[in-house]
């Protein structure tokens, strides 16, 4: 077991302990599905400039987004020459790789990469969303197991501000999202709370 491997294993396990949701104090609202429908983004296909640093080691390339015929999303991160670093397939409750270089091919890797890569396509929130509202910002939650996607609102559901992932109520992974392009975020910033692993994205003008 290399390196990366036992560095991610230890600090998943290490933030394991259990906590308080922090916006379970926040007002609850019943959920407005014209809202609901604004937060996931609309889009056919979209090319993003991507950066990922993991433990000192940078890839850079291309994340493509694309919707398919059959409802699925793929996501593929490639090289400037075009050779695929992955390869992902996302439907609503289900994700399936593709392919995947044997650097990134370790569990804690490609669960974290799923998380992040799911938040984006509205992977596992099928569930009804709890709405918390602390009269700046409103708080879109799905719960599936013992996680919860938040995604973070101005009060009139106009703009996504970021998106969230919680792991037994602890924080795992943020992502800030600026400006609107494609009916897309143009730029995310990626990060985990537990350990070194960050991503960013600008999108291309296609």
């Amino acid at each position: 077991m290399n390196k990366i491997h036992l560095y991610l294993i230890f600090t998943l396990l290490f933030s394991c302990s259990s906590t308080k949701f922090p916006y379970s104090d926040y007002n609850q609202m019943i959920p407005n599905n014209t809202c609901q429908n604004n937060i996931f983004p609309n889009f056919d296909f979209i090319v993003f400039n991507t950066n990922i640093e993991i433990l000192n080691k940078n890839l850079s390339g291309l994340l493509l987004l694309k919707k398919m015929p059959d409802s699925t999303t793929r996501i593929v991160f490639t090289n400037e020459f075009g050779n695929s670093y992955f390869d992902f397939q996302f439907t609503q409750n289900q994700f399936k790789i593709i392919s995947i270089i044997d650097f990134l091919d370790k569990k804690p890797v490609i669960n974290q990469l799923k998380t992040d890569l799911g938040l984006l396509v509205g992977y596992q929130n099928s569930n009804p969303a709890k709405i918390f509202n602390n009269n700046s910002k409103l708080y879109h939650t799905y719960e599936y197991n013992h996680f919860k996607n938040v995604y973070i609102t101005d009060t009139l559901c106009d703009q996504l501000l970021s998106l969230e992932c919680f792991n037994k109520n602890k924080k795992q992974t943020e992502i800030k999202c600026f400006g609107t392009k494609n009916n897309f975020p143009d730029s995310l910033f990626i990060t985990h709370m537990n350990y070194h692993f960050n991503l960013s994205l600008k999108q291309i003008v296609q």
